[in-house]
């Protein structure tokens, strides 16, 4: 099934929705699938955390960041530069996603977007 002309989000090459869509092709609008999805994955999150009481492995940031080596991820993000920053473990928690979105973090990403053009 083809999407409607929307901004998606995409992960290694292909719509969070899976629906075909081009990277340019956009109305301005955000499709509403990948944003239920992204809720859907948060609320199963939340559970996976419940369930194991809290406890993650590995257990820093840095350590989770790193054993994304050798795996698709490395071909979407530059591990290494991200994970030689040395306040990776200060200023990233692995919970983050159980808080509500701080809007600042979202106008950086958006004005990243905006300059790079590799999002949409």
């Amino acid at each position: 099934m083809t999407a409607p002309a929307a901004h998606h989000l995409w992960i290694h090459g292909r719509t969070l929705c899976g629906l075909k869509a081009e990277a340019a092709e956009s109305s301005g609008t955000a499709c509403s699938a990948c944003l239920l999805l992204v809720s859907r994955i948060r609320r199963e999150a939340a559970a996976l955390l419940s369930i194991a009481g809290g406890a993650v492995e590995p257990p820093t940031p840095r350590e989770a960041w790193a054993s994304l080596r050798g795996t698709d991820w490395a071909e979407s993000f530059d591990l290494d530069e991200f994970i030689a920053r040395p306040d990776l473990d200060e200023t990233i928690r692995i919970d983050a996603f159980l808080d509500s979105v701080a809007p600042l973090t979202v106008e950086a990403l958006v004005s990243e977007w905006k300059g790079t053009g590799e999002r949409p």
